[in-house]
């Protein structure tokens, strides 16, 4: 027996066997045939131009990046040289603040604001010591000066500001650390060379000298948020300042 099978001519014509239903087209048998690869590179350069276009002004507009959380300054920059902060309680009493409700340091405050260092000395965080004149002490000064007077301090804030620095370490000095014949930079180095403050001690008896004049220490460390605070009983001068007769 010899079995023939019936080849169609096209899919139409085609019948699925037992069922003898037709076949199904199929679909890529009416699909154009692909276009020549320069249009097809055509195509794909114009949708790399579309897709340009749109991304662009969406990077343009996207916002910035916060800025990450700022430090807290631990370099003063300038003649203050460097200074040190540290977290301190809120309620704390600040230098100006100290200063301010002292009797015996009204003339101080006022130089201290007169020499635009207010804002520096309310800082809480602010790590230094204060060798702080009083009253009597700077009118002392004053009297023994010769080319120096209250008028002259006020009127000249530079000159104000090179005396008051001479009397701030840029470290929180305790009672203890103030041993005899120890050396300590001032807030004014960097702006004078004799920037630096030495310190005499005698069984508790300190003294401290600039090298142009001297003072004794009197009364007790007072602490002041991160800060020390000590009473002199005389104002201290740069070499190039002022000579005391």
């Amino acid at each position: 027996m010899k079995l023939e099978v019936a080849v169609p001519k096209s899919p139409e014509d085609a019948t699925w066997p037992i069922l003898g239903s037709p076949f199904p087209a199929h679909p890529s048998s009416r699909l154009p045939s692909p276009p020549p690869a320069a249009q097809m590179k055509a195509v794909a350069l114009a949708v790399l131009l579309v897709l340009s276009a749109v991304a662009t002004p969406a990077l343009a507009q996207a916002p910035a990046p916060a800025p990450g959380p700022a430090s807290g300054p631990a370099v003063a920059p300038g003649p203050l040289g460097s200074l040190s902060y540290s977290a301190a309680p809120a309620d704390c009493t600040t230098v100006l603040a100290l200063l301010e409700k002292t009797p015996s340091f009204s003339t101080l405050l006022q130089l201290v604001q007169t020499a635009r260092l207010a804002q520096l000395l309310d800082d809480p965080r602010l790590q230094v010591t204060v060798f702080a004149p009083s009253n009597d002490a700077i009118t002392k000064a004053l009297s023994q000066t010769t080319d120096l007077t209250a008028s002259m301090l006020l009127s000249e804030p530079s000159v104000l500001s090179e005396i008051l620095m001479l009397h701030i370490t840029p470290n929180n000095l305790h009672i203890e650390e103030l041993k005899d014949g120890s050396s300590f930079n001032t807030l004014l180095a960097g702006m004078n060379g004799n920037a630096a403050i030495t310190v005499s001690n005698t069984n508790g008896a300190i003294k401290i000298s600039s090298g142009a004049s001297s003072a004794n220490i009197v009364g007790l460390e007072t602490s002041a948020c991160q800060a020390s605070v000590y009473t002199l009983d005389n104002l201290l001068l740069p070499a190039n300042v002022a000579t005391q007769g």
